[in-house]
């Protein structure tokens, strides 16, 4: 639900300026599935357009508001992103993504469903009914996934970037991340773009699988955007959420 990430938006933007990292000489955002891609979907463009009002400040953790000054001061010490199993190319039809929800929803989310109750398709084709489920979704349109899709392809964003997938994940398919990841490193450049592709691992559970090789492959992205960040011994920020 859009409420949860705008939430989870402003606590974030919180423990950056105020909270446990306003001195931390850099900050990775690393995002697990995409619950994690729609956060950055919504943090990301904050910090770029820098359109909240100057009079409004994050001091106070109950307020959703961020100035100029915030912004720029949070773009500054955000040092890379990490993806994990995300994004995915979804399609239009949201039947199809509450079907990967119930396999991969959080417990609460899918138990709360009652495990869809029947066939998805049947019970909207029936009585048009929701479902906790089906609630907890972003509001969809035929165009959700694509823009969805759109906006990670082409994120203006110059700061490093990481994706960790695998060819056996059958929610975030590799062949449209590989593409993604070409053409990211064709706009933002070859250096800033890394990857990571598994054989065989599933959704999100390429640590599990491969823990050495994933470790490894962070660490080195991690001292890449230490450097660049022109910070060569200091630690990376990590948050408290």
């Amino acid at each position: 639900h859009w409420a949860r990430l705008r939430a989870l938006r402003r606590d974030l933007l919180w423990e950056m300026i105020v909270g446990g990292m306003p001195h931390q000489p850099g900050v990775v955002f690393h995002a697990f599935l995409n619950g994690g891609c729609y956060l950055w979907e919504r943090f990301w463009p904050l910090l770029k357009t820098g359109t909240c009002s100057s009079s409004s400040s994050l001091v106070h953790k109950d307020n959703d508001n961020i100035t100029k000054e915030e912004a720029n001061a949070t773009k500054d010490k955000l040092i890379g992103v990490i993806f994990d199993s995300s994004p995915a190319m979804f399609h239009s039809d949201d039947i199809d993504i509450l079907r990967f929800l119930a396999e991969y929803g959080a417990f609460d989310e899918r138990t709360s469903h009652e495990l869809l109750t029947t066939d998805p398709t049947t019970t909207k084709a029936t009585n048009g009914t929701t479902s906790p489920l089906r609630d907890w979704l972003p509001p969809l349109s035929p165009d959700r996934g694509v823009a969805y899709w759109n906006g990670m392809r082409n994120d203006d964003s110059d700061t490093p970037q990481l994706y960790i997938y695998s060819r056996d994940d059958d929610l975030t398919s590799f062949e449209p991340l590989d593409e993604l990841v070409r053409h990211r490193k064709e706009t933002v450049g070859d250096d800033r773009v890394w990857s990571l592709r598994f054989s065989k691992s599933r959704h999100c559970g390429h640590l599990l699988v491969h823990p050495e090789e994933y470790r490894g492959t962070v660490e080195r992205f991690l001292e890449y955007c230490r450097r660049r960040g022109g910070d060569e011994k200091g630690s990376v920020g990590r948050c408290k959420l």
